[in-house]
């Protein structure tokens, strides 16, 4: 099944939804990986490896080099910068919220004693 996004976050964070895209992201990470070598670490088949590899290409967290018959998978930090970036700005709004709680907390209990 196909999904299409009507922005870039969408499909980043449904790229992220996937716990065997997690784990072949951080495979990745850490040099790049032929395919087929990716599959063999997964309880799943090969064809649902490389599913999971096209969203994560679709998404933009991995590029692919085709060299004969050989698939290596890199990883490409745009995609992941674009939620850190939102996933920040969210924290920073909440840390606001609940440090404006607290003092309005402290304030009202001092009122209270």
């Amino acid at each position: 099944m196909v999904k299409y996004y009507k922005d870039d976050l969408s499909h980043t964070f449904y790229a992220l939804a996937d716990a065997n895209r997690r784990e072949i992201l951080e495979l990745v990470a850490k040099s790049p990986r032929r395919i087929s070598e990716l599959s063999r670490r997964f309880a799943i088949s090969f064809p649902a490896v490389s599913k999971h590899i096209r969203i994560l290409e679709q998404a933009g967290f991995v590029k692919r080099k085709v060299v004969g018959r050989e698939h290596r998978i890199a990883i490409q930090q745009k995609s992941m910068n674009k939620a850190f970036q939102w996933i920040n700005d969210h924290r920073k709004l909440w840390e606001e919220r609940l440090d404006r709680l607290d003092e309005y907390l402290k304030n009202s209990q001092k009122g209270t004693t």
